[in-house]
């Protein structure tokens, strides 16, 4: 008996020590999140939060019609709007929670990974989680918080559903940890899939058990057809009906491709090693098959509306699943996954770290412009801008495109940014602007434009090579697009829309103007 307390002591000891590990791992690698300020869609959250009350939030249908992407995730807003009513406009608050879930989600892999693993192999495992390059976008973008803790939960909701399994008991508490990580994001659904598919001897025991999971799935779908209507619908690029075959045929090898992140050789080497680990689970564990090929399925179902253009965070769930599959693959080949991990990460951070900071710093310095002065070219996406704007009170302009500044429509003082040795500062723009007006040159592009409510489609050449984009008004907006897509624009009143094309020698051309309407 005394040696089954010591053993339990140790146990809890090496777990202690575990967490500590990979508490400071997270900190270690992604601590510079810390510098950032508001990038992407955060000054747009913060002005629903600032405008809706929490039961507006939860209940009010008028809050989810206003959202231009028709996604239910009432988490992502609450906990926006914890921060908000703690933290006020204080961005290093906001990262500091975003941190800590990071923490924590590393954390709770671990000790639910201790339900099958030993602690060193448990923690290989857990470090192995946080290393893959889809965590570091996640971890650097406030908007992506939901894909983080909607990940906690889902990790809990396994975990505890695997020990009721083991004690014989219902999984009532599971069901709990599946609805939140559902409302966190929609993406969490099929994990009652998973779960269903988790070997136990009697399947109407299975069944039995994951009743609770059932009636937590029907609240949710009640919930959001209630507040955004019975359709999914995708948002975003989007491809005409003919090209989805083969979208949808190329999707797992291009999801596998993200996966890998942005160096080469580091990328090759990592996959190498990761397809390995998990071919071996396959080949070497029979009754691991048919779980294998539930949690594929699960993890590229959801993205299969937007696979038109692949993003990281859309594979976070298949990264964490392919980390499950790889557990079981021989200390060996994982420890050497685990450095190429390394590797793979550091090349992903340096390249999504360096935009998101730019754009950090470029927020600030627009913060503090004054009216007359425009920015010009911001890595700030343009559905973003606006509401920093709002946000930060500045009266400035922006510009994403140089044509307005070249024949004279864009007045007042211009600032460009530039990147010496990685540092990023603001420039006057004068001096640079002329060497751009000077690669405007007169050249054909051809536009034609499919219209139909809530969706436009084009194609644009001649050229094969180079890049579009379709400028909206005198640059208020630019979007690089492919040659032959289309867009999901929602109920959008018509407007005027030129092509911008780019060539490899760095030449510029434009279309006349196109004013795009509706047809009725």
């Amino acid at each position: 008996m005394s040696a089954v307390i010591r053993s339990g002591r140790a146990d809890r000891l090496w777990d202690a020590m575990a967490c500590l590990a990979l508490i400071a791992a997270v900190t270690l690698l992604y601590r510079k999140v810390l510098r950032l300020w508001w990038t992407y869609d955060d000054a747009f959250h913060l002005h629903l939060v600032r405008s809706y009350s929490t039961a507006a939030i939860l209940f009010e249908r008028d809050f989810w019609q206003k959202l231009p992407n028709k996604v239910f995730t009432p988490l992502l807003f609450l906990s926006v709007k914890a921060d908000w009513m703690l933290s006020g406009a204080d961005a290093r608050r906001f990262y500091l929670h975003h941190l800590f879930s990071f923490a924590l989600l590393a954390v709770v892999i671990y000790l639910v990974a201790r339900l099958w693993l030993g602690p060193v192999s448990a923690l290989f495992v857990a470090i192995l989680a946080i290393l893959g390059p889809p965590m570091c976008e996640i971890a650097e973008q406030l908007f992506h918080r939901h894909y983080l803790e909607g990940l906690i939960f889902a990790t809990l909701s396994v975990g505890l559903f695997v020990k009721a399994v083991r004690d014989g008991k219902s999984g009532l508490w599971s069901a709990i940890a599946y609805f939140v990580a559902m409302i966190a994001k929609e993406v969490y659904v099929p994990l009652i899939v998973i779960l269903f598919a988790i070997p136990e001897r009697d399947l109407r025991t299975r069944a039995r058990r994951i009743v609770p999971h059932c009636i937590a799935l029907m609240v949710y779908v009640i919930w959001r057809v209630a507040m955004i209507g019975p359709a999914v619908q995708p948002y975003g690029l989007t491809a005409r009906s003919g090209e989805w075959p083969r979208i949808l045929i190329t999707l797992p090898w291009r999801a596998v491709q993200r996966l890998g992140g942005a160096g080469d050789l580091e990328r090759l080497l990592f996959l190498s090693l990761l397809g390995a680990c998990v071919v071996f689970t396959f080949v070497r564990f029979r009754a691991m098959r048919p779980l294998i090929a539930v949690m594929a399925f699960a993890a590229l179902a959801p993205i299969g509306p937007v696979a038109m253009q692949m993003e990281t965070r859309f594979v976070l769930v298949l990264w964490i699943l392919a980390v499950a599959a790889a557990a079981a693959a021989p200390r060996a080949v994982l420890s050497l996954l685990l450095i190429a991990a390394i590797f793979a990460n550091r090349a992903e951070w340096s390249t999504t770290f360096r935009k998101t900071e730019r754009m950090a710093h470029e927020a600030r310095f627009f913060a503090q412009m004054k009216r007359g002065e425009t920015l010009c070219n911001p890595h700030i996406p343009p559905g973003a801008i606006g509401e920093l704007a709002w946000l930060t009170k500045s009266a400035a302009a922006w510009s994403y495109d140089d044509l307005g500044v070249c024949n004279g429509k864009i007045p007042g003082r211009l600032f460009a940014w530039y990147e010496p040795l990685r540092v990023v500062r603001p420039r006057a723009f004068p001096f640079v602007q002329r060497v751009t007006c000077r690669e405007i040159v007169a050249m054909p592009v051809n536009a034609s434009f499919d219209i139909n409510p809530g969706t436009v489609f084009w194609r644009l050449g001649p050229y094969r090579d180079g890049t579009y984009a379709l400028v909206l008004g005198e640059g208020s907006s630019a979007f690089d697009v492919p040659r032959d897509a289309g867009f999901r624009i929602g109920k959008t009143p018509g407007f005027p829309v030129r092509v911008r094309y780019t060539s490899p020698s760095g030449w510029m051309t434009y279309s006349p103007e196109t004013l795009l309407e509706w047809r009725r």
